[in-house]
């Protein structure tokens, strides 16, 4: 689906409005980098202060507001000329070289306090909040600051232990989901603690039920369940003071029909922060290699969340969740009408069917060098004249292609 981007003059802007780019760069003003929700005159009075011109994301304006923009009429002075979409690609790459160096020290600091943190829980009984807090705190910082720049790093960065990559990627994944949310900071730190430990009662579960591939054995299959409150119990015995993350502790396993474990939860009877780490667990999980099987692409990763809505998970959830990481969600290896391939680096917030690229190879997959930064957003076309675009998404595999050696 296309998702419509329109350029209105700062005078127009009214609170219920998104703005997904202002007409200078994001460098050097009080807003987010990758967009805000218009909430109040009080937004309307800052953006004034700082731009002329504003462009909106229809979609994520609230609905009166959606209504109001498709009725306006453009304005020849409006068309967004060639040039300005050149400076705003060279803006663009300048500042997520800059976002992805700061994000870097954040996930670098994040990765070595969380790898001693899980490394002590498998070897004694207790927690330290102080620690836990310690690791998190930067996360929440570096994906509000620039949610790309992070999961950037975190497509292209290897560790082989699962259950350390999947408890810093959940971290991560519930705070971008929060964030798209509309969770104050103080909700944010919540998810990045259930996030991080909400399998901390793995630990006591024997590797071989971990890890055997098919279907567990009933005792089996109720080792793995017992984890849950396990974790749970090792949350309370560290004298912990937040719900919401104890709850995505509790209720990770719970599915919205009621068929979830250990307490068979439905609907709204689930917590939220529960809610919520039943999708990122069950994204995470599917989109990682196991022993047993292959990780899915990370988009679908997301179909198979669309395709589980009202049963496993809240349908307005994960709507919501495919819209904070987009339809290719970055780290993506996608191939083009042209043949080409390229990994998603980036969403573009008001085309979601068309994210910023890194081209690894030429038509006849051979690799790149060196690799070229590529807008989907822009008019290029194919040999066959069709404006350029993903045709489907592929596994690293399929080509030998392997982020992580690729020194991107």
């Amino acid at each position: 689906m296309r998702i419509e981007e329109r350029r209105i003059d700062v005078d127009q802007l009214q609170p219920g409005m998104y703005v997904c780019r202002l007409d200078r760069p994001w460098d050097g003003t009080p807003f987010p980098l990758q967009g805000f929700l218009v909430r109040n005159d009080d937004d309307v009075r800052e953006i004034e202060r700082w731009s002329s011109v504003v462009f909106i994301d229809v979609e994520l304006c609230e609905p009166a507001q959606r209504r109001r923009l498709l009725t306006l009429t453009p304005r020849a002075d409006r068309i967004v000329t060639r040039a300005e979409r050149e400076q705003d690609e060279q803006a663009f790459q300048q500042r997520f070289e800059r976002e992805v160096r700061i994000a870097d020290k954040a996930f670098t600091t994040f990765t070595e306090q969380a790898s001693v943190l899980l490394d002590a829980l498998r070897s004694r009984d207790t927690l330290d909040q102080q620690s836990v807090d310690a690791a998190v705190t930067p996360v929440v910082a570096a994906v509000t600051r620039n949610q790309d720049a992070y999961f950037w790093l975190m497509a292209l960065k290897r560790h082989s232990d699962y259950a350390y990559r999947h408890a810093t990627n959940c971290c991560a994944l519930a705070i971008a989901f929060g964030r798209a949310l509309s969770y104050p900071e103080s909700g944010l730190l919540s998810l990045a603690r259930g996030g991080l430990l909400m399998d901390i009662g793995m630990a006591s579960v024997p590797a071989n039920v971990v890890d055997r591939p098919g279907m567990l054995h009933a005792s089996q299959a109720m080792e793995m369940r017992n984890h849950v409150e396990e974790g749970c119990r090792r949350f309370d015995a560290a004298g912990f003071n937040d719900s919401e993350a104890r709850d995505m502790l509790a209720c990770h396993h719970e599915f919205f029909d009621g068929s979830g474990y250990p307490r068979r939860l439905a609907g709204t009877g689930i917590p939220l922060s529960g809610r919520i780490a039943s999708i990122v667990d069950a994204f995470d999980a599917m989109s990682s290699d196991r022993p047993y099987r292959a990780a899915m692409t990370r988009d679908a990763a997301l179909r198979e969340l669309y395709r589980g809505r009202d049963r496993q998970f809240q349908s307005e959830l994960v709507e919501e969740f495919v819209r904070c990481l987009g339809v290719y969600p970055v780290g993506t290896l996608v191939e083009l009408s042209s043949g080409e391939i390229g990994i998603v680096v980036a969403q573009n917030n008001a085309h979601r069917l068309r994210p910023r690229l890194m081209l690894l190879t030429m038509p006849d997959k051979t690799l790149r060098d060196p690799f070229v930064p590529f807008n989907l957003l822009g008019n290029e076309v194919d040999e066959n004249g069709e404006r350029l675009g993903i045709v489907r998404s592929v596994h690293g595999n399929t080509y030998g292609l392997d982020p992580t050696e690729l020194f991107l």
